[in-house]
């Protein structure tokens, strides 16, 4: 969803820097109906948007592998306090009765 999200954005500033970019030619009228120099831009603005998405993509995923890992690394450490919570109430038992025992 968030990548589609990013995607949907980017695409978004690209219709609005085409946009503006007409309405801004429009003033400049050229004998030459279509500007070559405006679409080889265009093209390198959709290449570097395309880049940008595939990074993006790429950290995304990497983030999601970080917190995949940590909520690992999270549980196993609850799973261990447990333990040792478990432990140290049975050593105190232990002691209580050696106490009462000594009595």
């Amino acid at each position: 969803m968030f990548n589609r999200s990013i995607k949907y954005i980017l695409l978004l500033i690209v219709n609005i820097i085409v946009l503006f970019a007409l309405f801004h030619n429009q003033s400049k009228q050229t004998n030459d109906p279509i500007d070559t120099e405006y679409v080889i831009e265009i093209l390198q603005n959709q290449e570097r948007l395309n880049r940008s998405i595939q990074e993006l993509t790429e950290q995304l995923q990497s983030s999601r592998e970080l917190v995949s890992q940590t909520q690992t690394q999270l549980e196993n450490t609850q799973v261990t306090i447990n333990r040792s919570e478990q432990k140290l109430l049975a050593c105190e038992a232990e002691k209580f009765a050696q106490i009462e025992n000594a009595r």
